[in-house]
């Protein structure tokens, strides 16, 4: 149980900077409405996994998972630190990042377990694979 714990607190954690990070690069990318209303659908889509993992820590640990806004900034400011790169510099990072995510999540279902975690990987994993796509979708 302790593991589990932890495997939904990173979870959590990272689709909150997720979140934070896709809102500001949408917000860098204004100029070109198109890839700015990706980011934002991304940014979207990571709180939405955010808010699931939460409720999950709730219901099985009766603890709310705290940093939100921490780890929301956290996104933010990689976004900032990102600015001076190159598009295309940026999203190969960000699809590195997410590819990994994707790799993670599908070592975790492969166990064939079906707990309310697994659950949550299934209906985040096509998101994530979108997002890691997102490079060879922008530049073809």
């Amino acid at each position: 149980m302790k593991e589990s714990k932890k495997q939904v607190k990173e979870s959590y954690r990272m689709e909150r900077i997720g979140t934070g990070m896709y809102r500001a690069l949408a917000t860098q990318y204004r100029k070109r409405p198109e890839l700015s209303k990706r980011f934002e659908e991304f940014s979207d889509q990571e709180n939405m996994h955010g808010r699931l993992f939460q409720e999950f820590y709730r219901k099985n640990f009766g603890k709310k998972l705290r940093g939100e806004k921490l780890w929301y900034v956290s996104g933010v400011l990689a976004a900032i630190f990102m600015k001076p790169l190159p598009l295309t510099a940026k999203l190969k990072k960000i699809g590195a990042v997410e590819s990994q995510a994707v790799t993670t999540i599908e070592h975790a279902l492969a166990s064939g377990e079906d707990t309310g975690f697994h659950k949550i990987l299934k209906r985040i994993l096509p998101d994530e694979k979108t997002h890691a796509g997102l490079y060879a979708e922008v530049f073809g």
